[in-house]
């Protein structure tokens, strides 16, 4: 191979090595700016997600209010004393998490109530007065029925029973909801508009139903 072919073949590897080289860099320029669009789109899911959970925020904030002045009403009409109930809103693994405090004031000074040592009543009140609660909060959008299965079984008979079945009533009429109760609570059968005893024969494992209004 004499001088001349040599470097004819040594240009012809050098443009094809240039040629690679442009394409090169014309794949590097484009995803050059393909990465400028994703980061620019990345920036705006961030300003977007800062804001949801800013909205979200916001939003827990006043549902909390909501539900916690529903909630020391309906303990207050009830109770006729000074008992408060707080919600603890936080996180856990990403999610939401909630917590009950119960205080009220003894000599003077704040305490906190175990729901648990009054055998549960207290608790049946503040679960159900949040069910409502939650229910008003979306009212315009959730046009289902409520189902109450035993609301007031750990509430003792007596004075407590019939302020919540009194309380419950009034709060139920002013959301205009249709309600569904199963209850052996007596003052609670007496609030409905219609109430059925049901009764199963322990032979036959019939039930019974009668009508009584």
């Amino acid at each position: 191979m004499n001088y001349e072919e040599k470097i004819k073949e040594i240009q012809s590897y050098y443009d094809k090595k240039t040629g690679e080289l442009e394409q090169i860099k014309k794949e590097k320029e484009k995803t050059e700016e393909e990465t400028l669009v994703l980061k620019k789109h990345l920036e705006n899911l961030l300003i977007e997600k800062k804001l949801i959970d800013k909205s979200c925020e916001q939003a827990r904030t006043d549902g909390k209010q909501a539900i916690e002045d529903l909630s020391n009403f309906c303990m207050n009409q009830i109770f006729e004393d000074d008992t408060k109930i707080y919600l603890n809103i936080g996180q856990k693994d990403g999610i939401p998490t909630i917590e009950v405090e119960i205080k009220t004031t003894k000599d003077g000074k704040e305490v906190t109530i175990l729901p648990e040592l009054d055998g549960g009543g207290i608790n049946d009140i503040i679960s159900t007065s949040i069910f409502v609660g939650l229910g008003i909060l979306n009212l315009d959008e959730n046009k289902s029925i409520y189902v109450l299965d035993e609301p007031s079984k750990y509430i003792s008979k007596g004075i407590y029973a019939e302020k919540f079945a009194e309380y419950l009533q009034e709060l139920l009429h002013q959301l205009g909801k249709q309600v569904i109760i199963s209850t052996h609570d007596e003052s609670l059968a007496e609030i409905g508009d219609s109430s059925f005893f049901l009764e199963k024969d322990s032979v036959t494992g019939v039930t019974d139903i009668t009508k009584m209004k």
